[in-house]
């Protein structure tokens, strides 16, 4: 697996809270909004379709948890990923550091395609920050 970015932020929620809504991916929307719709598959598998022109305008994710870890495991588009949610506790917040990983490679520009990802999964990080706070 080669890194590519990795981006922070501290939510003013407790860790739980914020793992409930990463391991509910019916909720992707509210956060991401480039998703148009989530399919479940499995218990822990939904196909994702965005609304929007993107790399992967379609994939299927497989999300898997460790205790301070949610993991979402990209497969059947054009980048195949790994992006890891390390959540850490921090007096009455929480830390969220997101690690976008390539599991395959690729033929796309990555030193391209790499700074717009980060902006645009860190657009999304300050999203759910925004919805763990309301619903706090």
């Amino acid at each position: 697996m080669e890194k590519i970015f990795s981006n922070q932020i501290l939510i003013k929620q407790e860790l739980n809270q914020i793992k409930d809504i990463l391991l509910q991916p019916e909720k992707l929307s509210q956060w991401n909004p480039a998703i148009l719709r989530v399919t479940k598959l499995a218990e822990d598998t939904v196909s994702i379709q965005r609304n929007i022109k993107a790399v992967n305008e379609t994939e299927v994710i497989k999300i898997r948890q460790t205790a301070e870890k949610v993991i979402y495991q990209s497969f059947g588009g054009r980048l195949i990923y790994q992006l890891e949610f390390h959540l850490q506790t921090i007096n009455e917040s929480t830390l969220v550091e997101e690690q976008f990983y390539l599991t395959e490679a690729t033929k796309l520009p990555m030193g391209l395609l790499a700074p717009i990802a980060k902006n645009a999964f860190n657009q999304n990080l300050t999203a759910l920050k925004r919805i763990a706070e309301i619903s706090k």
